[in-house]
């Protein structure tokens, strides 16, 4: 014969109150997972150059584009696993994370460039997109967003106080991606023209 308790948990009411209590649970500890490492608002450190214990093929850092505006490209490492977990990356109804707003990351694109990122925005366009968006800190103008899928991600990053911009590409599954480091001044001004709306007749 059941017990209470278990004639407790047999009905939709306590389905329910344990279904309610393990996401609960899930949630806070995603919540801790993201925020370990972060101490008194101490930055989290998401993107790094990679090394050569990571698995990559190594010909494809450090060498300039054919565009001349491109200056350099490396390889580096965001760590996906901040922002999809693998119950997200499996079952999206069940890996839902917690807002990123407010939060401080840092994302070291090459050995000289390091930036400390401030996320204003995060959306979800669909379950299984992330989208964040942030500025350098103190820096109104200096913009940031990634976007990350169970595939890959995308990071861009634009301070127009400097000569520079950064463009990640990458995998999410390895973490592993292609940084861009842009000039500015040699791109051709095409670029910098808003995309041509189609005639309406």
């Amino acid at each position: 014969m059941p017990t209470r308790d278990q004639w407790r948990c047999s009905t939709p009411q306590g389905l329910l109150h344990q279904a309610t209590a393990s996401l609960v649970l899930g949630a806070g500890l995603l919540l801790a997972w993201f925020q370990a490492g972060a101490v008194d608002g101490e930055a989290i450190r998401v993107l790094r150059p990679a090394t050569a214990s990571d698995t990559w093929m190594e010909s494809t850092g450090g060498r300039a584009d054919a565009e001349p505006f491109v200056t350099r490209t490396g390889v580096v490492v965001l760590e996906t696993s901040r922002f999809l977990s693998s119950s997200f990356q499996t079952e999206p109804q069940t890996g839902i994370p917690p807002s990123f707003q407010r939060r401080s990351l840092t994302l070291t694109f090459f050995p000289d460039v390091s930036v400390e990122i401030e996320i204003s925005a995060d959306s979800r366009p669909s379950p299984e997109i992330l989208s964040l968006n942030g500025r350098l800190a103190g820096q109104e103008l200096a913009t940031w967003s990634l976007t990350v899928t169970p595939e890959s991600y995308l990071i861009t990053y634009d301070d127009p106080q400097t000569t520079y911009l950064y463009r990640v590409v990458g995998d999410s599954e390895t973490g592993l991606g292609r940084v861009t480091e842009i000039d500015r001044r040699d791109m051709p001004p095409v670029l910098h023209l808003p995309p041509l709306v189609p005639p309406v007749n």
